[in-house]
């Protein structure tokens, strides 16, 4: 939402400025004044923005190469669109700047917008309007991670804001008259500090420093107010002005201390809008220029309302053309460049024959590899209260992060059994490095590739915590998971439990709404519910549940579905404990991510494993359907 009326703001500015210039109203110095507020502030809101969405990928990314792997990302998803942008208004001439041609400009001027350093060179013009930005933003780039690095090295509050407050000292003393016009730049890094400080605020309310927050509609309401409140504050001052500089800085902080202090919209006729123009906002930005002086300058002349239309239009669909056709396949470049490299592998230790026979017993877990997370064939001498399970197959892109999840619970009484089920990646390389580090974490190695029920089975005989929780490899825990779990299950008794969830993107870099689940989990509300986590957040008391299984050579999808049913007809009910602990991936390569075959199956198992009669299964089939469909439509990240 925010970036959405951020890059609006810019087009309205710029559309008024084009209806002026080309006759088709008349100019007016207080309209003029408050568009150019308001489109001011849209860009100061796309820095802030951009910032925090940049602090929050590299808080999920890798610590190798951070800075390196970063800075090519950047330059794949910047440079190319700009590039395209210039190439079209030189050879075109759909520009706002008159004088912005290669015979004016000569090859040093076009090669400084093409370097995106226009900004250090106050002799050459942006090529396009728009690109006048572009270069505070890849400057910024540059000493990003170094501030990342700072914040995580440096955690709290007080350095954050102290780096704010200096450089908001910075910005006011710059605009100083007798000092030079190109200090004047100092008005720009308070605006991404003020990213970096909604991002310090994020992490510690993600991990469980949670407040109150306002009605997710106010959201909406408070960004267009702060767009009313800046206007008011700045009136006809300029944004290099003393006074410009000091109200930017504090709305910019005003914004950052906000972000983390409102719900989560869900009205899908806000939130779908919101998310298409953010998805295609840097096309909108560079592009609507160019197709607003083509609509104009070559388009028969029409009434302003349906010129305004025309105007929408190209700028939607040649956005949508630059995006599919440059950004998005660039972007995949810099991702696919910057991808995790393979990490070395290791020789694993010679046996000798005798050990190697010793291994050859009946069961399966016992015809399994073995690998001890402190490298001896002893166990530990304490039991550990709760063992985690999780499958592994070609999970390398999403292990660390799911490693990295299960280190960082406040409860350490864990022990992690990661079960290989024949990776031909380098997901055994990074298991075997974290068990290297932390004597937690327990690999084996199944004897063949049997899907993952198999492997949580061989986890269970494995495992020797009383409390059995299970975590798909590309699925994340919020800290306090195994904390709350254990205590509310102690304090209330309960032989299983699910708590609450979101939807996160791919990527991770979308979270969805919070997916509630029924308060019990008996026979019908198994059958009609979504919600209630599936294996990310079931957690299960073997003292009270005896022989718990995966059913394996399973025909159909949702085998944990089965288990869940297997654990309600031994006579159990699940609780739900009623907080967001944990973060679901969704992948279009998953088993579940084809909804047509999941409902098919999902009848097949009402019929053939719940034996439900054909009344009961159609009707409560219909209601699960039905649930499924608005879990998607409200929880799932656009």
């Amino acid at each position: 939402m925010l970036r959405s009326l951020a890059v609006l703001s810019v087009v309205a500015q710029h559309l008024w400025h084009q209806s002026v210039n080309f006759g088709f109203c008349a100019y007016d110095p207080g309209i003029n004044q408050i568009l150019g507020n308001l489109s001011f502030t849209g860009v100061m809101f796309f820095f802030v923005h951009t910032c925090l969405v940049l602090m929050l990928s590299m808080h999920r990314a890798p610590a190798d190469h951070l800075g390196r792997d970063f800075l090519i990302r950047r330059a794949f998803r910047i440079y190319p669109l700009c590039w395209a942008t210039i190439l079209l208004a030189l050879t075109t001439g759909l520009t706002d700047h008159p004088e912005a041609n290669f015979h004016s400009m000569g090859w040093q001027g076009v090669a400084a917008n093409l370097a995106l350093i226009q900004n250090m060179l106050r002799s050459y013009p942006s090529i396009v309007g728009p690109l006048w930005s572009l270069p505070w933003e890849v400057q910024m780039y540059l000493v990003l991670p170094l501030f990342f690095i700072g914040l995580r090295r440096f955690s709290g509050l007080a350095p954050v804001f102290a780096t704010w407050l200096v450089s908001a000292v910075l910005a006011i003393a710059a605009t100083q008259p007798s000092l030079p016009r190109m200090l004047h730049g100092a008005i720009f890094p308070p605006m991404f500090i003020g990213g970096m400080v909604a991002y310090v605020l994020l992490v510690r309310q993600s991990a469980g420093r949670d407040r109150r927050r306002f009605p997710a509609w106010t959201w909406p309401l408070f960004v267009l107010g702060l767009f009313l409140l800046k206007d008011r504050l700045a009136g006809p001052h300029n944004f290099e002005s003393q006074i410009g500089a000091g109200v930017n800085t504090g709305i910019c902080l005003l914004l950052a201390v906000a972000i983390p202090s409102f719900g989560e919209l869900r009205s899908i006729w806000l939130v779908h809008p919101a998310q298409q123009i953010a998805k295609y906002s840097y096309g909108i930005y560079l592009l609507h220029e160019p197709a607003l002086i083509f609509v104009m300058r070559y388009l028969p002349r029409m009434p302003l309302v349906w010129t305004v239309f025309t105007f929408f239009l190209v700028t939607a669909l040649v956005s949508f053309i630059s995006f599919h056709l440059i950004e998005n396949p660039l972007i995949r470049t810099g991702k696919w460049l910057t991808r995790p490299r393979p990490a070395p592998r290791y020789f694993e230790p010679v046996r000798s024959p005798e050990s190697a026979e010793a291994d050859l017993q009946n069961s399966e877990v016992s015809r399994a590899t073995f690998i001890p997370a402190d490298g001896t064939n002893a166990e530990r001498s304490k039991m550990p209260t709760v063992s985690i399970i999780t499958p592994v197959y070609n999970a390398a892109l999403w292990l660390p992060d799911t490693l990295a999840s299960v280190r960082a619970q406040t409860f350490a009484d864990w022990e992690q059994i990661l079960v290989d089920d024949g990776s031909t990646d380098d997901s055994v390389a990074l298991v075997e490095a974290a068990a290297r580090d932390d004597a937690r974490y327990r690999l084996i190695r199944a004897p063949r590739n049997g899907g993952p029920s198999a492997a949580r089975n061989l986890a269970l005989d494995a495992a020797r915590g009383r409390f059995i929780a299970f975590l798909d490899a590309d699925d994340l825990w919020l800290p306090k998971k195994l904390a709350r779990s254990v205590e509310w299950m102690t304090a209330h008794k309960y032989a299983f439990i699910y708590h609450d969830y979101r939807h996160m993107s791919n990527d991770g870099a979308r979270v969805g709404a919070l997916i509630t689940a029924p308060e019990l989990l008996d026979m019908r509300t198994l059958h009609t519910r979504r919600g209630h986590g599936g294996c990310l957040s079931i957690v299960i008391d073997r003292q009270q549940i005896l022989g718990f299984r995966f059913p394996e050579n399973f025909r159909y999808l949702h085998e944990d579905f089965c288990a869940r049913l297997s654990l309600i007809q031994m006579g159990h009910i699940g609780h739900r404990l009623p907080e967001d602990l944990g973060r679901y991936r969704l992948s279009a390569t998953s088993r579940s991510a084809n909804r047509l075959t999941g409902a098919m199956h999902t009848w097949k198992i009402y019929r053939k494993v719940s034996h439900l009669s054909p009344l009961r299964a159609a009707r409560w089939w219909m209601e699960y359907a039905w649930s499924s469909f608005w879990l998607h439509r409200l929880a799932v990240p656009r």
